[in-house]
């Protein structure tokens, strides 16, 4: 019964993100054409740490800004973290704040490796907490304490269980994007 309410829970937070109005198409074309022009400055500057995105990516990239909720799929060297840096230069363009996280610490430190951005695991993001009441671990930021940030990004997200993502679902604001 639970996990069936978790479920639910779950599916009513995806809906209602995915139902959620995109941003402005101008907006997103706008910024990407500045990221490319940026990495192709980069590049012909002889910067090593500039990339380049092939056609695929850069739709990846245009979707992940203008929808609210998406996912990043493919095996290892199809060019995840690469689009996944691209979005992250979108977004630190468009928006505030950008929260990266993981299931494990393991993770996090990866993801904190590959993006040159700060990465927590899930249960840091939302601060675990102990209810000396209910003697449970809760979570500091939840549907009445919500996150303060705009945008985050979810790495491995195969290994996170339905309970966790609800939890994190139900600390984010109305309008925050998410990418797995």
């Amino acid at each position: 019964r639970r996990n069936f309410c978790s479920e639910s829970r779950l599916a009513a937070g995806i809906h209602g993100m995915c139902s959620a109005s995109a941003s402005e198409v101008n907006e997103v074309k706008e910024a990407l054409g500045q990221l490319e022009q940026t990495l192709k400055n980069a590049r012909e500057k002889g910067d090593k740490k500039a990339y380049s995105l092939n056609p695929l990516q850069l739709k990846a990239a245009e979707l992940a800004v203008s929808e609210k909720f998406s996912v990043i799929c493919g095996g290892p060297g199809t060019g995840k973290t690469t689009t996944v840096n691209a979005i992250l230069s979108l977004y630190e363009a468009m928006y505030d704040r950008v929260a990266l996280c993981a299931p494990t610490g393991r993770a996090a430190k990866r993801l904190s490796e590959l993006t040159h951005h700060n990465a927590s695991t899930i249960h840091r993001l939302l601060e675990v907490d102990y209810d000396p009441q209910s003697r449970l671990l809760r979570f500091i930021h939840n549907e009445k304490n919500l996150l303060k940030c705009d945008v985050v990004v979810l790495d491995e997200m195969s290994m996170v269980d339905v309970k966790l993502f609800q939890s994190l679902l139900a600390a984010l604001r109305h309008g925050c994007r998410i990418i797995m």
